[in-house]
């Protein structure tokens, strides 16, 4: 090799390694200009419409998004296969988690009062895409209690506040969201289209949803919504190990907790005018 030949390598390795930092960048850069995209989106946005406004190449941005999927900062819909914000990016703004301050203050002395009432954990949640977050809980005060699912998200199809939510769903969508693939979480888990669909349905008609050791195998729960203009705004829940809180300890307090619930929303009512 001549000299010359030489300084025209040493000179190529030189610029292939100071390239892959800057490409590690560039991937950054490109991660969050598709983070934005999405966040400016009301409706979940299609992967084509993400390669058509940024110009990329569409197998770049579909690895990029199965990353930021994968680290939580976006949401597939398994409806549409389209993207909306996740949980992960939500934290990273404190706006995010104080939108829910204002619901939580007003849930907080409700929650206070059932625990008292049934010595179980009283628990608020919010419908957050297409799962159950929760955002405030109070524990039991007794020594076998729920474990802590602040901060948490949970599926629809096997808890009590989810079977609810998928109750205020169109039927159409209902029936688009039964056959997707649903994960058996316990051996009671309802995973059978129709036997759900049925179990959906009872719950829009009373008002209330349970769940019978569905989602952990040592849990029951019951929950009623909170409506504003006909739509859930958050759920509240009690829940206790299964042994203790039966399904005719949960059906005997299903009353109490819908007017309980009625009195947030007049609350919520009031506030608004």
């Amino acid at each position: 090799m001549s000299r010359e030949d030489g300084l025209k390598t040493k000179v190529n390795q030189e610029e292939t390694a100071a390239d892959k930092p800057l490409n590690t960048i560039q991937s950054v850069r490109r991660a969050l200009q598709l983070l934005k995209h999405v966040a400016r989106e009301d409706a979940p946005i299609p992967l084509s419409v993400l390669v058509q406004r940024t110009g990329l190449n569409r197998t770049t941005v579909w690895r990029l998004m199965e990353t930021l999927l994968k680290e939580g900062y976006v949401f597939r819909d398994p409806l549409s296969n389209n993207y909306v914000l996740g949980y992960s990016a939500t934290q990273l703004s404190t706006n995010a988690h104080q939108r829910y301050r204002p619901l939580i203050r007003i849930c907080r002395p409700i929650l206070e009062k059932i625990r008292g009432e049934t010595a179980e954990a009283a628990l608020l949640s919010v419908p957050f895409h297409l799962e159950m977050l929760c955002v405030d809980q109070i524990d039991s005060p007794q020594v076998i209690r729920l474990k802590n699912y602040v901060d948490s998200l949970s599926p629809l199809y096997c808890t009590s506040n989810g079977k609810l939510m998928l109750g205020y769903y169109a039927d159409d969508e209902l029936d688009r969201f039964l056959q997707q693939p649903m994960e058996k979480k316990t051996p009671n888990t309802v995973t059978e289209p129709l036997s759900l669909k049925k179990e959906i349905i009872l719950s829009r008609q009373r008002g209330f949803g349970m769940t019978q050791c569905e989602f952990n195998t040592s849990e029951n729960a019951i929950s009623c919504a909170i409506e504003q203009n006909h739509q859930p705004v958050g759920f509240i829940t009690v829940s206790g190990p299964a042994y203790r809180f039966t399904l005719e300890s949960m059906l005997e307090y299903a009353p109490r907790m819908l007017e309980l619930c009625a009195d947030i929303q007049n609350i919520l009512n009031e506030q608004s005018k």
